[in-house]
């Protein structure tokens, strides 16, 4: 068996957080969506306005949305209203002013961190990103924290709907993610331009808020947890174990090692169609993290599962719905309009094929970013930009709980 390259697995890791977030955004989100439409035209007119195009409007964006989402923040002290037995109360010395001015500064660090490397890295107007933040802050203070909570991330779920499987045929064209039954090679892109620009910062992003945590000494507050500690709580499987030690092997290898202590992965943005360098800028991404999966199928299982997952956005975006799946005359179908665009896309599948993996989808992959939703709606806190999401790790720990019913050997739905 051939080694799985370092490029592959973040490519994997990537595929699966955007697949993580179109669940989230269009098939559990409501009110959510009204805010993140609102926003998506706010900023669209600022930009504009400000006469920002190409790229460079891109880049823009994606900074403005990274002050926001720090700045739509809330303590992470309000965690003790949902979770009054297990926050601890502040230190005597301690007192709330002190707090909210040690969270304050933490928050100026990072947004100028994030001004900084976007300066530098993508040469970006850091005025023009100040100037927009600042005329949007006071409308979106309102939002639900789920909004608020990873708002670049979700942002870039509610812009891009098909951006797991764009970013699946991008990954196999570079290289990166080398499928025998989908070859890049035989694969079209249909994404917009601005995709693979966005896609980069937030591959980038990524990385970053792991390395301004560690750059503040958020790491011991609030990141580690030990595999004794989560068994206490639930069962954990071998394979959770070993990423769990393998991610606290990173960790160490990031403070100290001379090759990432101190540093980050970036990307020209000019350079993100030549495969040699995504190729390079994957590997690097794999040498700072290691995600916890929601779907930890295969690679050969990832279209199907992809697949499942669109069928259900269709239905999650239609007033009136459609059948998915009728069998032999199947036009005007959910499934069959998912087959279309991936045909288009170069990728083989059918829509009966499509269909059994969206029941799969709904069982698994759907059923887990469903309890992490109501665990955040529970919390009812936008958390800082720089604390690890550790909602989502306690659900993705127990993700290989979940698998699909077997199904009988039919050939047609019942």
């Amino acid at each position: 068996m051939a080694r799985i390259s370092a490029s592959h697995t973040a490519g994997l890791d990537l595929l699966d957080q955007l697949f993580f977030n179109q669940i989230l955004v269009h098939c559990l989100f409501n009110q959510e969506r009204r805010w993140l439409k609102s926003l998506a035209e706010d900023l669209d007119r600022e930009l504009t306005d400000k006469g920002m195009a190409g790229v460079q409007r891109q880049v823009v964006k994606h900074g403005v949305l990274c002050l926001m989402e720090a700045e739509l923040s809330d303590s992470l002290f309000l965690l003790k209203e949902t979770y009054p037995d297990n926050v601890p109360p502040l230190p005597e010395d301690i007192t709330m002013e002190r707090l909210e001015e040690s969270e304050r500064y933490k928050l100026n660090f990072f947004e100028g961190y994030v001004l900084a490397v976007l300066s530098k890295a993508h040469a970006c107007d850091k005025d023009v990103i100040i100037d927009i933040t600042n005329n949007l802050l006071e409308k979106y203070a309102q939002a639900p924290s789920t909004v608020r909570y990873r708002l670049m991330e979700r942002m870039f779920a509610f812009e891009f709907v098909a951006a797991p499987i764009d970013c699946f045929a991008w990954l196999s064209r570079m290289g990166v993610l080398k499928s025998v039954k989908h070859p890049g090679a035989a694969l079209t892109s249909c994404h917009a331009p601005e995709f693979l620009p966005r896609l980069a910062l937030l591959c980038e992003f990524n990385v970053l808020r792991d390395h301004i945590r560690r750059q503040v000494k958020l790491g011991t507050q609030a990141a580690d947890v030990s595999v004794e500690n989560i068994r206490k709580i639930v069962e954990i499987s071998d394979k959770t174990i070993r990423l769990l030690s393998e991610n606290k092997r990173k960790e160490t290898d990031v403070n100290n090692m001379a090759s990432t202590k101190n540093s980050f992965a970036i990307i020209d943005l000019a350079e993100i169609e030549n495969p040699a360098k995504v190729h390079l800028f994957f590997a690097r991404l794999h040498a700072y993290t290691v995600r916890f999966r929601v779907f930890q199928g295969s690679l050969a299982s990832w279209v199907g599962m992809l697949c499942g997952g669109t069928v259900e956005v269709l239905q999650q975006s239609q007033d009136k719905k459609i059948p998915i799946f009728t069998g032999e005359f199947n036009e005007g179908t959910s499934t069959q309009e998912v087959y279309e665009q991936m045909s288009k896309r170069g990728f083989e599948i059918t829509p009966r094929a499509i269909y059994d993996r969206h029941r799969d989808f709904k069982e698994t992959a759907l059923r887990a970013v469903t309890i992490y939703y109501k665990m955040k709606l529970f919390e009812n806190a936008a958390l800082p930009p720089d604390v690890k999401d550790l909602t989502y790790e306690a659900v993705s720990w127990q993700c290989e709980c979940l698998t699909p019913t077997p199904r009988r050997n039919v050939s047609s739905p019942s």
